[in-house]
């Protein structure tokens, strides 16, 4: 993959997501007072995890300034990161983006109060619940093989690699049995399988440190050290902001801002060195 087809496809993700949230952003702004008592505000459920007893007006407005921070970061950030490394060949900063940018595709959740709002049927919203785990394994994917371009040159050669990652989660969210309890602080269904679901995210999220430690080890260096830190970093901000509380969204907002600089940081001083 040249480094024009990268761009270009982060240029074409970056716009998509920029134009899908501002339209989405735009309805539920232009609707505010009508959506703050239908469905999903009044079915709030209890997950495992976290538990929001807010009530739908505060919630509503809390839900769309939250989303609406979080958007504009991820965004920003992949700017950013973007034109820092405009003339690299960095693999590892075009993944790290990625991360990024399906992040901000999460925010696409928030079309549950669409389907609510035009009474759409039950299957519109497991059409979003699988759009959302989609971006959520791509994350995760794209975040893995982020780490692994650091210390293996096999994986510069981006194509079938970036493929594959965007294969596995489209197959994995396309066959997810969807249950029907929905969670109201992640506006989306949850699976059926919830428990083995959440065991294939822990096992992804415990390599990406591991494959980073393991180096640590080999080279014991402190930019493999700060590396590994941003990743833990990453994959925390990721299962805190997908539980959108105030409190998960207040410490999982300042482990993606630090876990991001220090990332590409970390890879800009390893570039320099080179």
């Amino acid at each position: 993959m040249t480094l024009s087809t990268r761009h270009k496809i982060t240029y074409t993700l970056f716009t998509g997501s920029l134009i899908l949230n501002g339209l989405l952003f735009y309805f539920l702004l232009n609707r505010f007072e009508g959506l703050t008592g239908v469905h999903p505000l009044s079915l709030v459920e209890q997950n495992w995890w976290f538990q929001d007893y807010i009530d739908g007006t505060t919630r509503l407005g809390q839900i769309l300034l939250m989303h609406g921070i979080f958007t504009f970061t991820t965004l920003i950030g992949t700017l950013i990161i973007g034109l820092t490394f405009k003339r690299s060949s960095s693999q590892e900063i075009f993944y790290f983006q990625l991360f990024l940018l399906c992040l901000s595709l999460l925010t696409l959740r928030l079309g549950s109060y669409a389907v609510a709002w035009y009474s759409l049927p039950f299957s519109y919203s497991v059409l979003l619940s699988r759009t959302v785990l989609f971006f959520r394994f791509s994350a995760l994917l794209f975040l893995l093989l982020s780490g692994l371009s650091v210390f293996d040159s096999r994986f510069q050669k981006s194509d079938p690699f970036f493929l594959a990652a965007v294969v596995i989660s489209f197959c994995l969210a396309a066959t997810v049995p969807m249950g029907g309890q929905f969670i109201g602080n992640t506006l989306s269904y949850l699976p059926t399988g919830e428990l083995n679901l959440f065991f294939l995210f822990l096992i992804v999220k415990l390599i990406i440190p591991i494959n980073f430690l393991w180096f640590v080890y080999q080279r014991k260096t402190v930019d493999y050290v700060m590396l590994t830190l941003a990743c833990l970093l990453a994959i925390v901000a990721e299962s805190l902001l997908f539980y959108m509380t105030f409190l998960s969204f207040f410490l999982g907002m300042s482990c993606l801002l630090i876990g991001g600089f220090l990332f590409s940081h970390r890879i800009y001083k390893l570039y320099l060195w080179r």
